[in-house]
């Protein structure tokens, strides 16, 4: 609660971009998983009712961004989590946001393994 009562103390009202705060990273799933909830790639991979696919898409949407925000710890620069934040009375949302991963970076299937996507 600390942290989203900082965030909320220096947000400016223009929306400009900034790197995702920590804090938002559940936001940010769950818009990703709004906006993706009829993608006709995720009615094939998920199939089922728009509930356990918006659970499914959440939890997939949550780890990603979980797994590169630990990769992007010090200097590396070759994945970024930009967002733009709106601020409404004393509620913060996450208008938009993107996962910038460099063209050259890999992923090995200890990767994934290690992670639990696999």
């Amino acid at each position: 609660q600390k942290q989203l009562a900082d965030l909320l103390l220096t947000i400016s009202d223009e929306n400009e971009p900034q790197p995702l705060p920590a804090v938002m990273e559940n936001a940010a799933a769950k818009m990703l998983s709004e906006s993706f909830l009829n993608s006709p790639a995720y009615l094939c991979i998920f199939k089922g009712s728009a509930e356990q696919r918006r659970a499914n898409l959440e939890w997939l949407f949550s780890k990603n961004i979980s797994v590169l925000r630990s990769l992007t710890q010090g200097n590396n620069k070759d994945i970024q989590l930009w967002c733009m934040l709106s601020k409404e009375n004393s509620k913060i949302s996450v208008k938009s946001f993107v996962m910038l991963i460099h063209c050259n970076r890999k992923f090995s299937s200890w990767d994934y393994i290690w992670n639990g996507f696999l």
